[in-house]
């Protein structure tokens, strides 16, 4: 028997965004088709409390926001393979509009780590420029993609080139381009700080980092979601495009930090402390 536990934010009603309303102490079962609340819900569901919070910032800014967490055991009842579920109201993690942008930042940043729009996604974690201005400088090196991307398209379409692959390509690049333009507009709706700013901010962290990404492509997701939430002190040092060094200020105890690289094979977490650096 195959046992998983996923964690997923609601309403105040236990409503999720699709399929089912979520009571806990119930019990379910379903055949195997897709239809199950963990299969409709997969992009919201989260192996941890927090990153449940993380991957759906809208049901966390509801009046009163809910978590379960459903335990799915998977078996085989003669050749069909089922799906038990088993659910139960969990506590709420404590998750700031911050953390949230920060955490939409590291997963869009993945799609392109090389464009000027990671560049000051890295400035903004390092606190080195939260200005507007560096807002507006991230929304136009995008607007210029997107043209040069359009000229692209019109130049092949006009040499007669027309196929999957170049329309993989530029689809990948649209695609990019209009989440990363959601989290400009998160970080200028946070700056300004207008009415109902919480909302808005979470309504396009939604949007940016909906479906962005499969689990297998950052198998260490909740990782990253335990790092950007475990406090609220750190800044983020960059070391490399595809590094992000964050170092724990206390003064204290001995600085802690934290190592976030990402690769092709994935994210990979390290940590280690100032102590255990200077022995080896």
């Amino acid at each position: 028997m195959n046992r998983k536990t996923y964690y997923l934010l609601t309403d105040e009603d236990g409503r999720c965004f699709r399929a089912s309303t979520l009571l806990a102490g119930t019990c379910w079962q379903y055949a195997n088709d897709g239809l199950d609340v963990i299969s409709q819900n997969i992009w919201e569901c989260g192996a941890t409390p927090v990153l449940a919070v993380m991957k759906n910032p809208l049901h966390s800014e509801c009046a009163s926001p809910r978590l379960f967490k459903i335990t799915m055991r998977e078996k085989y009842v003669g050749a069909s393979l089922t799906r038990d579920l088993t659910v139960d109201e969990n506590e709420m993690p404590d998750v700031s509009p911050e953390q949230k942008l920060a955490f939409a930042m590291y997963v869009v940043r993945q799609l392109a780590p090389e464009h000027a729009f990671s560049h000051w996604v890295e400035r903004w974690l390092s606190r080195m420029d939260r200005s507007a201005t560096g807002v507006r400088l991230a929304m136009k090196s995008l607007i210029e993609t997107a043209e040069e991307v359009d000229i692209s398209v019109i130049k092949l379409n006009h040499m007669g080139l027309r196929g999957a692959a170049k329309s993989d390509y530029h689809e990948a690049k649209y695609d990019f381009l209009w989440r990363a333009y959601e989290i400009t507009e998160a970080a200028q709706v946070m700056i300004m700080k207008p009415e109902r700013w919480r909302n808005i901010v979470a309504e396009k962290v939604a949007t940016a980092t909906g479906g962005a990404l499969e689990e297998t492509q950052l198998a260490d997701l909740a990782d990253l979601a335990m790092h950007i939430a475990a406090e609220t002190n750190f800044v983020a040092y960059v070391s490399s495009p595809k590094k992000i060094l964050r170092r724990e200020r206390e003064h204290s105890s001995p600085a802690s930090y934290a190592v976030i690289e990402f690769s092709d094979t994935g994210l990979q977490i390290e940590q280690y402390d100032v102590v255990k650096e200077k022995r080896d």
